[in-house]
């Protein structure tokens, strides 16, 4: 048997050292915009942590009702005011009805009791969406156009314009 001999194997330094050169020859001096990309990256999330510092629009409404600011042209009222000349008809009879003003769905504004050859002026409080009002006494009724006039003269019978 032969005996056992110890062989050292040598490597060479210079290919280590030169293969680890060429690394770091290739690393960030040799590639910018790895670089700059790796800055913009870290620039934007350091700046992305910080708390804005702007109004808090949550905090900024008011409190109570009176503390509440609008122009000074902003109509508060979400109804309008209405007086209705009513012109009663000449008829023969003096019977006394309700006479029942009400919206184009059916809510009663006002009543009043008169006959109908009664003139009467009523003051009435109409709600702003409402464009027309029903208007009836008994069995008579009349839908009455609201405008921009806050009067409106109203009667059930109109005049007889024709000549004869």
């Amino acid at each position: 048997m032969k005996p056992i001999t110890q062989t050292s194997i040598k490597f060479k330094k210079e290919n280590k050292v030169s293969i680890l050169e060429n690394n770091n020859k290739s690393s960030m001096k040799n590639h910018p915009f790895k670089t700059l990309f790796l800055a913009l990256l870290i620039g934007l999330t350091a700046t992305s942590c910080q708390k804005d510092e702007e109004n808090d629009p949550v905090s900024s409404r008011p409190n109570s009702f009176s503390e509440l600011r609008a122009d000074n042209s902003f109509n508060w009222s979400t109804a309008e005011n209405y007086t209705i000349h009513y012109k009663g008809t000449p008829v023969g009879m003096a019977v006394k009805k309700p006479l029942t003003i009400q919206t184009e769905d059916g809510k009663v504004i006002r009543q009043v009791n008169l006959a109908l050859s009664e003139n009467a002026v009523i003051d009435v409080r109409v709600p702003s969406k409402n464009e027309t009002l029903v208007v009836s006494w008994g069995t008579h009724q009349k839908t009455i156009a609201l405008g921009a006039s806050s009067t409106i003269d109203f009667t059930f019978v109109e005049p007889d314009t024709e000549e004869l």
